[in-house]
């Protein structure tokens, strides 16, 4: 099994070993995310078909914790007949025990010519919703777009709130949200356009 950060980049290779399944569809299932005690770390627990298929520390494989934020885990089984499935999952995973209050990631943060821009929001340990809109402002102050995130995740296609597409430049992008004690909070990266 291999586990990617949001950005695309290797994080960690576990091996889980299960006898080779039959002709039925494996069927990927995670644990929730257990916190540890001490307040870093945790553990995920893996499941092929009902089965423990590994257990994910929340460290890379260097072995030092990985930050909170959202994985992507990719499983590749074999089959009894010979064919192999690839079976992929998202998982948000908050092993910090200290959190920022809001966390907005973007990747990429310069873009050249077209493309999308992939974001990621957090509020304390929790994705961000539909109530935590990002914001997208002009380096001058106009906004620009509004997205709604989806368990932490929205796409900027580089499209302004009329569907057209935007100039080159600097943009802030603003994460507003309401903490778990219902204080706001917001978070405001930059993201460049060269067209």
């Amino acid at each position: 099994m291999r586990i990617y950060d949001e950005r695309g980049e290797l994080v960690q290779t576990l091996c889980g070993l299960l006898p080779a399944m039959g002709p039925q569809v494996p069927r990927l299932t995670l644990s929730d995310f257990t916190p540890a005690p001490s307040g870093n770390g945790g553990t995920l627990t893996l499941y092929l078909n009902g089965q423990v298929l590994a257990v994910w520390d929340a460290t890379d494989k260097n072995g030092k914790l990985v930050s909170n934020g959202f994985y992507f885990l990719v499983v590749d089984q074999p089959l009894a007949n010979g064919t192999q499935v690839e079976l992929q999952r998202t998982v948000f995973v908050a092993p910090e025990g200290r959190t920022a209050p809001a966390q907005l990631t973007a990747w990429p943060n310069v873009v050249h010519g077209g493309g999308e821009v992939r974001l990621t929001a957090i509020i304390g340990t929790s994705p961000a919703d539909g109530s935590d809109p990002i914001r997208i402002y002009s380096i001058g102050g106009e906004l620009v777009r509004s997205l709604t995130p989806s368990n932490g995740q929205a796409v900027w296609d580089l499209t302004n709130g009329q569907g057209r597409s935007v100039a080159s430049g600097l943009y802030l992008l603003v994460l507003d949200g309401t903490d778990a004690s219902g204080d706001p909070v917001r978070q405001t990266i930059k993201v460049a356009i060269l067209r």
